[in-house]
């Protein structure tokens, strides 16, 4: 049971980091979101990580926007 509850984690982060790399933000952003939010969840702020997430994806898209 343990096993797969890692592999279903694991299965979710990579999903995550692959998201955030295919909207440009960078993988070294991606992970510091991961630790944000192990972080925030047993606080309950999940609202504040939402919006570091969407902040780190607007930022990237500006950066991408800027270098055409």
């Amino acid at each position: 049971m343990a096993n797969t509850v890692r592999k279903d984690i694991r299965t979710v982060v990579e999903k995550f980091i692959k998201n955030c790399i295919d909207k440009g933000v960078s993988t070294d952003t991606a992970f510091e979101l991961v630790e944000k939010l192990a972080i925030l969840i047993p606080q309950k702020r999940h609202d504040e990580w939402m919006v570091l997430a969407n902040q780190a994806i607007e930022d990237a898209q500006n950066k991408e926007g800027a270098m055409l």
